[in-house]
């Protein structure tokens, strides 16, 4: 695949991440901030995404925080090889997130329903961003 190509498909995966981070995230935000059925532990969605037993202002924290990522991460993708470092800390940070909850979900035996919920779903970002990124990466100068 031609170097052009492969920035091309970078900066249409990268779109394409930002913006479900952007809904899906706005959307938790939303239905933890109005307290919505959505959002319980008890409930259908809730129970596959719902960490903890009062995890509610930490999880509004992070729904702000990936909102943001996904506003940054459409951005970047105008020129996908001018953010290297955004792309390697996305990627990785994300990696070591998803990993982290695999783990939890895996050992607390009342997590079990994530493996099937958010731990799944969340390795699907950083897996397609590894699959358009590292093979392009060795081309772009390291700079911070």
């Amino acid at each position: 695949m031609g170097a052009e190509r492969a920035v091309r498909r970078l900066g249409i995966g990268m779109r394409v991440v930002g913006v479900l981070w952007v809904v899906f995230f706005a959307g938790a935000f939303v239905a933890l901030a109005t307290d919505s059925p959505l959002a319980h532990r008890d409930n259908g969605l809730g129970r596959f995404v719902a960490w903890g037993e009062d995890g509610h202002d930490y999880a509004l924290m992070l729904s702000i925080i990936y909102v943001v990522w996904g506003v940054f991460t459409w951005r970047a993708a105008r020129d996908p090889l001018a953010h290297r470092s955004f792309l390697d800390f996305t990627i990785t940070a994300n990696y070591a997130h998803i990993g982290l909850m695999l783990v939890l979900a895996l050992v607390r035996h009342h997590e079990h329903a994530h493996l099937a919920g958010d731990v799944a779903a969340g390795f699907l970002p950083p897996i397609l961003l590894s699959i358009l990124w590292w093979p392009i990466r060795s081309r772009v100068p390291a700079r911070l």
